[in-house]
């Protein structure tokens, strides 16, 4: 069984987090976690766990769907991603032309969660306002 994900080290780092066959929640958390600055809380309901960096949110965990995660991406290749992978949609109640909905169960999608989340994350806060990446940046 391919499960015992939470049960590796984090020192490791977040790379061999996702070098597993099977995403959970724990993992996808430890991933937002691991980002300076992110804080975690629970805006819409208590199902929907947002992870955010400067009160702007990056990353969006359903906890009654297990696997999934759903983070700001990149306006011009939202298409084409979603295109070449499958396992990759629009989310239902997020801009369809700024966010990605990820079911990492999809074989091959683990290896790019990482990069994705760190993108996101990249993205928003990219997008703060200059004095306010600072804080963030040093």
């Amino acid at each position: 069984m391919f499960l015992p994900l939470c049960q590796r080290s984090l020192s490791k780092g977040l790379k061999d987090l996702c070098n597993v066959f099977i995403v959970t929640h724990n993992v996808l958390m430890d991933l937002c976690e691991m980002l300076p600055y992110a804080e975690e809380c629970f805006p819409f309901n208590k199902q929907t766990l947002v992870y955010k960096v400067g009160e702007k949110m990056f990353a969006l965990i359903p906890l009654e769907k297990n696997g999934i995660i759903i983070l700001k991406h990149s306006s011009e290749s939202i298409e084409e991603l979603k295109e070449s992978h499958h396992g990759i949609s629009e989310p239902a109640y997020l801009s369809k032309n700024h966010w990605i909905q990820i079911d990492t169960e999809y074989n091959g999608l683990q290896r790019h969660i990482k990069d994705w989340v760190e993108m996101s994350y990249n993205l928003v806060l990219a997008g703060l306002p200059k004095k306010e990446q600072q804080k963030y940046l040093g």
